[in-house]
């Protein structure tokens, strides 16, 4: 009867004997990287952040893309509390290439809007963002330095900053690890809408919300 205990120990103790064997998997695949320019737009769809943009305005003015052609998007779904209006006069000293696209009046929710942005991108690589977060300076540089062969689709690691609750950052990073390691069986489990990056003609081709505009992102 005391064995019985001990089944939920030994089912962790496989479990994270698994995802160890996953991260070692992972570590030692061979990778090509591609010396190409990057190509990326970014897109940022908001509804009423008015009070949540100034860490990612920051990022974006301190983003380097001498290296990168780079387009950003913002797309407003319907906001009213002023979040459009202060966004389109703090564009107008932005330095970098932009345009800020209002959602139809027959199109709501964030799947509509990145699906509108996609729509209205030009470059291989789509970026999504939300209004609240925040990426740094060399960013670009890091990713066009880790393009892949083969590669359609990136998913990236979030860490929270500020003040948020410490317990919910290291669940995060916990997350994020068991993730990491299940890659290496190809089967993430996780991905965070606001950081992937993926091939324009992957999203157009496989058309993801087509089944689901009704449920929240």
């Amino acid at each position: 009867m005391i064995f019985i205990l001990y089944i939920p120990f030994f089912v962790y103790l496989i479990i994270w004997g698994a995802l160890l064997l996953g991260y070692l998997k992972l570590s030692k695949r061979k990778t090509i990287t591609l010396d190409e320019d990057l190509s990326i737009t970014i897109v940022i769809p908001f509804r009423n952040e008015l009070l949540r943009w100034n860490n990612l305005l920051k990022a974006l003015k301190n983003l380097d893309d001498t290296n990168s052609d780079l387009m950003i998007i913002f797309i407003n779904d319907h906001s009213d509390d002023g979040s459009f209006e202060f966004l389109k006069k703090w564009i107008s000293s932005f330095n970098k290439k932009n345009t800020l696209l209002d959602l139809p009046e027959n199109m709501h929710g964030k799947k509509m809007a990145i699906e509108y942005g996609v729509n209205h991108a030009k470059t291989r690589w789509i970026f999504t963002l939300d209004a609240d977060s925040h990426i740094a300076p060399n960013f670009l540089n890091d990713f066009e330095s880790n393009l892949q062969k083969g590669k359609q689709m990136y998913l990236l690691p979030v860490s929270e900053f500020g003040r948020g609750f410490f317990l919910s950052s290291i669940e995060a990073s916990i997350l994020a690890s068991i993730t990491y390691s299940c890659l290496g069986y190809n089967k993430p489990l996780l991905a965070n809408g606001a950081g992937i990056i993926y091939d324009r003609n992957l999203f157009l081709e496989l058309d993801p919300y087509k089944s689901n505009y009704n449920l929240p992102s």
